[in-house]
């Protein structure tokens, strides 16, 4: 699929595109148009919020992000080992940008997050989503804005086609892994309910554990540890299929309730709140 080698040289660039050459090209498509629009404003909040908290300095220019197609495409998962592509993440990294790609030819791309700490993200979506994770490009930020992540990522995504091309990040797309039947966006975020995917048969179960005569607690958990185990033994199939080694664990209290997700030690992983750097 044309992975590039992992470089453990980063290079950040210093500049910010300007919202005309984002939105320079006229469209004829609404969505693309309010997507623009929305970008716009987005860059230019952070930019107002950044020069209404600093003082100018000359020679001084805020920070920039490149597009997608100019960083390279690194294999989700390591040839050599079975394990995660590691990603580099220096000290002064406050969040990352993260494109994952799908096995297509070309790899097309699936899902643009954010987060604090990359390496675990992206272990997440491995166990969440393991048939659509083939491939990842980064990009590290140091400065602790909100804005500006979201900026990166709606124009990474716009730049892949927009959200009917970025399915995972498309709020009203039902479907991804479990389709049909998948609530809307799921998967990619947050744990699987498996409660709306659950059979007939399932829900009898389900319905004699909590309502029957001898109906208890331990039964319900066990009717949905049940279900969520048969979505699991699924996503293991297909992680032993492609050669992956990577110890994943499900977490069994999450099961007990009829969801599915790794179990992770609680660490701070969510994207910084906004503020400009200081010069």
């Amino acid at each position: 699929m044309g992975y590039a080698p992992l470089s453990r040289s980063l290079c950040f660039h210093h500049h910010l595109p300007s919202s005309s050459s984002l939105a320079s090209s006229p469209s004829s498509d609404p969505q693309q148009d309010f997507v623009k629009a929305q970008l716009k404003a987005k860059e230019e909040a952070y930019l107002l919020q950044r020069a209404a908290t600093q003082k100018p300095s000359a020679g001084t220019a805020p920070p920039s992000f490149p597009p997608l197609s100019s960083l390279p495409l690194l294999p989700y998962i390591s040839p050599s080992t079975g394990l995660l592509t590691p990603i580099p993440t220096p000290k002064t990294v406050r969040a990352s940008v993260y494109a994952i790609h799908d096995s297509s030819s070309p790899p097309q791309v699936a899902f643009v997050g954010v987060s604090r700490n990359v390496n675990q993200s992206l272990r997440m979506h491995l166990a969440r989503m393991p048939s659509l994770t083939y491939g990842v490009k980064y990009h590290h930020i140091e400065v602790a804005s909100r804005t500006l992540l979201e900026v990166i990522r709606e124009a990474w995504i716009e730049e892949s086609g927009g959200v009917g091309v970025v399915r995972g990040n498309d709020p009203e797309f039902v479907g991804g892994e479990h389709s049909p039947g998948s609530p809307p966006g799921q998967g990619w975020e947050g744990a699987l309910d498996v409660k709306p995917l659950m059979t007939e048969e399932d829900l009898e179960v389900l319905n004699e554990a909590k309502f029957g005569a001898k109906a208890s607690k331990i039964k319900e958990e066990s009717a949905y540890k049940k279900v969520a185990r048969r979505y699991e033994d699924e996503k293991v199939r297909i992680l032993t299929e492609r050669g992956v080694k990577e110890s994943l664990r499900f977490d069994p209290k999450l099961k007990g309730m009829g969801l599915l997700d790794l179990y992770t030690e609680k660490t701070k992983d969510e994207i910084p709140k906004n503020k400009p750097p200081a010069l």
